[in-house]
């Protein structure tokens, strides 16, 4: 018995011995590995702030430290690896006193002496064991929002359709303006999608546009018109990550055309001015890409808008008073909109809830 007692005391002294420095952990969360190389599994992990046993071969001799020879005047006895240039382990023990290894980057070493100056307790930017999501985090987290809706605002500018009206004399020169407008779009997330990625909604924008034309009969016109429009349209995010998101939609809208013509000669004698309106359908495809977090609740967007025109006669709607400015036949007495698409440039703000 009392031989067994002995063998015991003597392993503990012999075991405090070779493990008699420590170092604390520098990182949310470190593993022990069973041997000193990534291949090995880990055995137990060790929180920040905690101190663990460190193999004494690890710690050298400082500089202060009095030897037969004198002081130590070894230029490398104190050094001391910090930061990320620590590569390799320290040797340590688990929570059974089995031997384990902890990656050398992960720890600071107490030596108790002026060498604690030359490493530091935060030499990381990143932790890189820190798995804790970045603050804040999302509302209602961790419980899923069954409901997701989007909303959106943007300008649009592009160039102009190029359509006028019917003139009955040849025209000469144009000049049209810019395409102007405003959209928005409402849209949810549709219930099959397991992934938020597909949204379902409506959408509505309002454009203006000019015209100046010179015809050959030196009378000349104006023309100042907008149109109105709304419908459905469907929405796919087909690439994102944190900070941004690209989206492809696409969709239908009845418009409402209303352009008001001004005819009459240079010195401004025998003007007439008539109003012509109409509906008609235009389907209308966008993608554009979202920069995500610009505010904790907005968005930034930008991209492109491209409208499909369908073949459409606007009628008039005011009758002819002056039957040498405009088409007598009811059929040629119109603006018409030729089959082509046109392009916008849009720019604007998107917020999801």
């Amino acid at each position: 018995m009392m031989k067994n007692i002995t063998c015991i005391i003597f392993f503990l002294i012999v075991s405090s011995l070779a493990y008699a420095g420590k170092g604390v952990v520098i990182v949310l969360q470190a593993p022990l590995l069973n041997n000193d190389n990534f291949d090995s599994p880990a055995v137990t992990h060790v929180r920040k702030g905690q101190e663990i046993y460190i193999h004494d071969k690890h710690f050298g001799l400082s500089s202060d430290n009095i030897t037969f020879e004198g002081m130590a005047d070894d230029e490398d006895i104190d050094k001391v690896e910090d930061g990320y240039d620590k590569e390799g382990f320290f040797q340590t023990l688990d929570a059974s006193g089995n031997a384990a290894y902890i990656e050398k980057k992960y720890i600071k070493l107490i030596f108790n002496d002026r060498r604690e100056l030359f490493s530091k307790v935060r030499p990381f930017k990143y932790d890189p064991t820190d798995y804790r999501l970045e603050e804040p985090l999302q509302k209602n987290y961790p419980i899923a929002i069954e409901k997701m809706f989007r909303a959106g605002a943007f300008m649009a500018f592009g160039p102009p359709r190029h359509v006028n009206y019917n003139y009955v004399s040849p025209v000469v020169a144009q000049n049209f303006s810019t395409r102007i407008g405003a959209e928005i779009f409402y849209a949810k997330k549709v219930d099959f999608d397991l992934y938020d990625r597909f949204y379902f909604g409506g959408m509505g924008h309002i454009y203006s546009f000019n015209s100046e034309s010179s015809m050959q009969d030196d009378s000349t016109a104006e023309e100042k018109g907008g149109e109105f429009g709304a419908g459905p349209f469907l929405s796919y995010i087909f690439f994102r990550n944190n900070n941004w998101r690209m989206t492809f939609s696409g969709g239908l809208t009845l418009n409402y055309y209303r352009s008001l013509v001004k005819i009459g000669s240079e010195d401004g004698d025998d003007e007439e001015e008539r109003f012509f309106d109409g509906f008609y359908f235009t389907p209308k495809i966008k993608t554009y890409i979202v920069a995500k977090n610009i505010t904790p609740a907005v968005d930034f967007m930008a991209g492109f808008d491209i409208t499909m025109n369908i073949p459409t006669n606007i009628s008039g709607s005011t009758p002819i008073r002056n039957n040498n400015q405009w088409q007598e036949d009811p059929a040629a007495d119109n603006i018409h909109l030729p089959f082509g698409a046109i392009w916008s440039f849009i720019i604007g703000i998107n917020a999801t809830h």
